[in-house]
């Protein structure tokens, strides 16, 4: 029943749409059908919409206002507005967790691709054929690849060429360096050159260039750090002392509005100004939520060079920053009364 009603759901997707889900669920190692899959998927978006809609009005039956009430239609407006934010907001959650799992997966294939390399020119050096020499190198350690190499000795027993299914591993796993070293391979086994030779090479280039990266994210952690104890620290303090020095100013304010000097005859007046504490401080929460989002984004592209990978940090350093400006106020508030 559960797989009817999915395929139903995944109707409303078109074709062009669905093959490239299908596309990314090959690089993220998920075997289940696309209809399947994709259904359960936009059928739960569609609940949590349904439900997002109701949320007002729950809040407003529990005593928590949140919203102003008072224009004409305003639940109807708001309602609208929470289910269509809750399900835009599971469509990003669930492209960002396949996202993350075929990044990973091309990360673990990667660190260990120069040895499975090394292993089929060894190998190969002993006497094996190509085809015997790629499907014996497989470990269980080598994880997905380990997987994929599998899938591969089955079919290639079957009446399909080697070359076309070990062309389509490319296809399973989103990496632009396993793309060339099965290009490679495949030119090696059809040119009838010196393959082992080639795929030792092409494993010390690998490898070389995964230390010159990590050395590079060595080099650059500091950045990291810096920016943010900046972010996490120093933005949430000086927001805090500012919101509690407005605080004070508008309560001197209130008290005082004119200071006359005697004989003198001068007059000090107040400057009026136009800043509430409770816009600054809603403003604060603004600017720290923005804040950590490029910060994020930042990280991501210093660490992979890619935009969408720092965004994984962008909820915690959001909360941490929030939380920080909330302790930090009430250590300045306390430190300012206590002086008092």
């Amino acid at each position: 029943m559960i797989i009817g009603v999915s395929k139903a759901f995944s109707g409303i997707a078109p074709r062009r749409y669905k093959r490239g889900v299908e596309a990314l669920m090959n690089y993220a190692g998920v075997d289940e059908d696309v209809d399947v899959w994709l259904g359960k998927r936009i059928l739960a978006v569609l609940l949590l919409g349904v439900i997002g809609v109701f949320i007002p009005h729950l809040l407003l039956l529990a005593g928590v206002t949140l919203f102003d009430y008072s224009q004409p239609n305003a639940e109807f407006y708001y309602s609208a507005m929470s289910g269509l934010a809750l399900l835009l907001l599971t469509c990003v959650v669930l492209y960002f967790h396949l996202y993350y799992v075929i990044d990973e997966r091309r990360k673990r294939v990667e660190a260990i691709l120069p040895d499975f390399l090394l292993l089929i020119a060894a190998n190969l050096r002993a006497g094996m054929t190509p085809i015997a020499a790629f499907i014996e190198s497989s470990r269980p350690e080598f994880g997905p690849l380990e997987d994929e190499i599998r899938v591969v000795a089955s079919r290639s027993l079957g009446t399909e060429s080697f070359m076309s299914i070990f062309g389509r591993l490319s296809e399973r796993i989103d990496s632009r360096v396993l793309k060339r070293v099965v290009g490679l391979f495949t030119t090696g086994m059809v040119s009838g050159g010196h393959l082992a030779r080639l795929l030792e090479t092409s494993a010390l280039d690998i490898r070389e260039t995964q230390e010159l990266r990590q050395e590079l994210e060595s080099s650059t952690r500091m950045y990291i750090i810096f920016v943010l104890f900046v972010v996490l620290i120093g933005v949430p303090l000086l927001l805090s002392i500012s919101i509690q020095f407005l605080v004070k100013l508008t309560a001197l304010k209130s008290q005082i509005s004119n200071i006359s000097f005697g004989e003198f005859g001068y007059t000090f007046m107040m400057v009026q100004s136009t800043l509430e504490p409770a816009f600054v401080e809603n403003m604060t929460y603004m600017i720290l939520i923005g804040t950590t989002f490029f910060v994020s984004i930042l990280i991501g592209v210093i660490n992979e060079g890619k935009l969408m990978y720092g965004l994984r940090y962008f909820i915690p350093l959001a909360v941490i920053g929030v939380v920080d400006f909330i302790v930090f106020r009430g250590v300045v508030q306390g430190i300012l009364v206590a002086l008092a």
